[in-house]
């Protein structure tokens, strides 16, 4: 069996370190793109590069790509192919054993899921992040590097919470929604809007000067 880590950008070569450290020495470790290898002829960090295309009901997929919504298309694409994905918590991180986790989750080093946290299927948990307890988190959302998240907070499917930023305890983070680097949530974030800032608050167009 192969494990194939599908996207090899920085956060997938971070996952490819991760793997290697679960993984007993005689696994199988490779990068996936599409257009990427080439019948494996490519190679980063000393593994294959494969193109979509040759992947399989007998590779397990880790989809590492930051996006939530390229997550949720190349996931649809992957099962329809039969291949299995893959969930990895990083051997320093910390999930509670009452918590839950979605499909396809990939917990990266440093991180903390705590008790009663249900967390949905692709969910990227960045180094450093944490999710604390009785959180509710959505599908195909994503946690940038130290966002941290407190007790009862909902966030929607499609979010991006990001690096620093800081969620209030049982603050509700709609759908889509993105939580800037650094920013400070103190009330609910409605589907799909954008905030920055502490307290955090809509971002605003830049003026021009012309």
């Amino acid at each position: 069996m192969r494990h194939i880590i599908f996207g090899n950008g920085g956060h997938g070569r971070e996952v490819a370190d991760m793997l290697r450290r679960r993984l007993a020495a005689s696994e199988t470790i490779c990068f996936a793109t599409d257009g990427g290898g080439g019948g494996g002829g490519g190679a980063m960090f000393d593994l294959p590069v494969l193109d979509s295309a040759e992947l399989g009901p007998d590779d397990t997929i880790y989809i590492a790509v930051g996006s939530g919504s390229a997550r949720e298309e190349i996931e649809r694409r992957l099962v329809t192919m039969g291949c299995r994905i893959g969930s990895m918590i990083a051997s320093t991180a910390l999930v509670s054993p009452f918590a839950t986790l979605g499909e396809g989750a990939l917990v990266s080093d440093f991180t903390m899921i705590n008790a009663a946290a249900v967390v949905g299927r692709q969910f990227q948990c960045n180094m450093y992040a944490y999710v604390a307890h009785d959180c509710r988190i959505g599908d195909f959302v994503t946690f940038a590097p130290a966002a941290c998240c407190n007790g009862g907070v909902k966030i929607g499917d499609h979010a991006y919470i990001g690096s620093g930023a800081l969620i209030r305890q049982n603050i509700r983070i709609g759908r889509g929604a993105t939580v800037g680097m650094g920013a400070v949530v103190v009330s609910d974030i409605p589907d799909f809007a954008t905030v920055v800032g502490n307290p955090a608050g809509p971002m605003r167009p830049s003026r021009s000067h012309g």
